[in-house]
C-alpha cells in the first residue's frame, strides 16, 4: 500500500500534468514549427518511484496523459526521479502548486525527433544526468536521470549537468536565458555530448 508521502506527490503530479495540457492548448501553434518530426505520435515516459510511470503522448497540435505505454506512439525521451529525491519533488509540488507554468519551448520536444540531432551527438541514443542542487531548508538535490532515444531508464550516464535552484528560478523569472544557464552548469564526464545537446536544443539555426 503506497505511503500518504507518495499518494501525495501522486496527487500533485497528476495535478500538474494537467496543467502542463492546459499551456500546451495555449501555445500550440509553437509546434507547428516542429510539425514535420511529430508528424506520427511521439511519447516521453516520466517515472517517479512509488508513484510509477506517466507517458506524455503528443503530436504536433494533440497532447494527452496515459499511464501504460501507448501502442501507437514511439518513446523520445525517458525522465526518470531518483528515489533519493522524493521530499524535493513534494516540496516543488507543494512550492508552485498555484503557481502557473511558465511559457514552454514545446518545439524542442520536436526537435529531439530530428536526425540531424543524432548525427550532432554521433548517436541515436544519449543518457545524462540532471541535478539540481540549493534548495532552501537542506532538502536533498533533486536527481534526474534522462534518456533520449531510451524507451526504458538507462542504467549509465554519459555526462551530468549540475545547475543551481536559484539560476532555475531566474530562468523562470525570466532574468536569465537558457544559454546563460548552461554557461553556470557544471558538467561532469564526456562535457562535448553536453555542450553538442544543449547547442543543438537553444541554437535557433537547429530548429527544423
Amino acid at each position: 500500500m503506497p505511503s500518504p508521502k507518495i499518494e501525495l506527490i501522486e496527487s500533485k503530479f497528476n495535478d500538474w500534468l494537467a496543467k502542463a495540457m492546459r499551456k500546451f492548448e495555449l501555445q500550440k501553434p509553437q509546434l507547428l514549427a516542429a510539425r514535420e518530426f511529430l508528424k506520427t505520435r511521439r511519447a516521453i515516459r516520466l517515472s517517479v518511484p512509488g508513484v510509477g510511470d506517466r507517458w506524455l503522448v503528443f503530436s504536433f497540435d494533440e497532447l494527452q496523459i496515459s499511464a501504460t505505454p501507448p501502442a501507437d506512439a514511439s518513446t523520445l525521451a525517458t525522465v526518470s526521479v531518483d528515489a533519493t529525491s522524493l521530499d524535493t519533488v513534494l516540496w516543488l509540488l507543494e512550492e508552485f502548486e498555484d503557481t502557473e507554468l511558465p511559457s514552454i519551448d514545446w518545439s524542442i520536444i520536436g526537435r529531439l525527433a530530428d536526425p540531424k540531432l543524432q548525427q550532432s551527438l554521433g548517436s541515436n541514443r544519449l543518457a545524462f544526468d540532471l541535478i539540481i542542487t540549493d534548495f532552501p531548508s537542506e532538502l536533498p538535490d533533486l536527481r534526474l536521470r534522462c534518456g533520449i532515444g531510451f524507451e526504458d531508464v538507462p542504467s549509465i550516464a554519459s555526462f551530468g549537468a549540475v545547475l543551481s535552484f536559484d539560476d532555475i528560478e531566474d530562468l523562470l523569472a525570466g532574468e536569465l536565458s537558457p544559454h546563460q544557464l548552461i554557461a553556470r552548469s557544471r558538467l561532469t564526464g564526456d562535457s562535448s555530448k553536453a555542450v553538442a545537446l544543449g547547442m543543438f536544443l537553444l541554437n535557433p539555426q537547429s530548429k527544423p
